[in-house]
């Protein structure tokens, strides 16, 4: 009886000190300037573009506008330079008629009044082939979804740290019929990104469906990729499947593999350790990447042939 009249007493002593007392401190956060914030992906199937705005504070409001649309933004190719981009859109620089070439060295250089200057040097490298794209056969999980193994054959170059991103997309029709004679009256093509998965433990990272990997475990080899792709993909609406893969920039590739991680740290688990997500821009942050790719194709007879289940 004691024993409860005293814990009693110590969890009213506790409400009353949480209830009785209030002090507000104010505190005035040190003042730091705002840094160029520069990101740019630059890819030899598009056009050069370079995004330009503001870092922010915890104090700004929402609405703020952070784009920078009064920045000289020049691309330079082998120290030359190939075109100081227009600005089209907030923030958003972007060449009307250069595409970036495989095996320059370009440096971006962003200069905005009253901030400075932002640079970034990264290679577009050239790209590494994919030497084939085949069906293996149907697989089943534990929950008896089926799936298509597909192998996607690369050659690594042995001379250089390579890293890459793997993305598959599918070229399908939709028919339109007459009902009364059943017909094709009209077909219309359309892409659609796939969502893949796979257990090969050459894959680092993926999100998406997009898997990341490096040379770590293949360096110099020739390699079968084993990629999973849902049944239903496969259907008689399917014409085919275009394998891409992007010889990627070392620094964009350690962005690409942090950045899931980094949201994963920030909404899921406040206990997580937090995540430094790569930046390559001197005298401020972002990332500038480069990619050139190459492409294969693998045609879909599953519906006349179908793909044997592998036991």
């Amino acid at each position: 009886m004691k024993t409860s009249v005293k814990y009693f007493s110590l969890f009213c002593l506790i409400i009353l000190s949480s209830i009785s007392c209030k002090k507000e401190i104010t505190y005035t956060l040190p003042t730091t300037e705002r840094k160029i914030v520069v990101n740019s992906f630059f890819s030899t199937e598009r056009l050069m573009r370079v995004d330009v705005y503001s870092s922010s504070f915890v104090t700004d409001k929402n609405g703020t506008n952070f784009y920078l649309n009064n920045a000289t933004v020049s691309v330079y190719g082998n120290g030359s330079l190939v075109e100081v981009l227009p600005n089209i859109a907030d923030g958003t620089y972007q060449s009307s008629v250069s595409s970036p070439q495989q095996g320059v060295n370009y440096t971006l250089e962003v200069v905005v009044p009253n901030m400075g200057t932002a640079t970034s040097s990264v290679p577009l490298l050239y790209p590494v082939p994919v030497l084939g794209f085949d069906s293996v056969g149907v697989v089943t999980d534990e929950w008896n979804q089926k799936s298509i193994k597909t192998h996607i054959k690369i050659k690594d170059n042995p001379d250089e740290e390579n890293y890459y991103h793997l993305t598959l997309w599918k070229y399908s029709y939709n028919y339109s019929y007459d009902e009364m004679e059943n017909p094709i009256l009209d077909s219309i093509p359309y892409t659609s990104y796939l969502y893949v998965t796979s257990n090969d433990p050459v894959f680092e990272a993926g999100t998406d469906g997009i898997l990341f990997f490096s040379d770590v475990l293949i360096n110099g080899k020739e390699y079968d990729l084993e990629v999973l792709i849902n049944e239903y993909e496969f259907d008689n609406h399917t014409s085919c499947i275009l394998a891409v893969l992007e010889h990627i920039s070392r620094d964009y590739y350690r962005y690409s593999v942090a950045l899931p991680k980094h949201f994963d740290a920030e909404d899921l688990n406040m206990f997580m350790e937090a995540v430094i997500v790569q930046n390559n821009i001197e005298n401020g942050v972002g990332i500038f990447g480069t990619s050139s790719q190459s492409t294969d194709t693998l045609y879909n007879y599953n519906f006349e042939n179908p793909i044997q289940e592998i036991k």
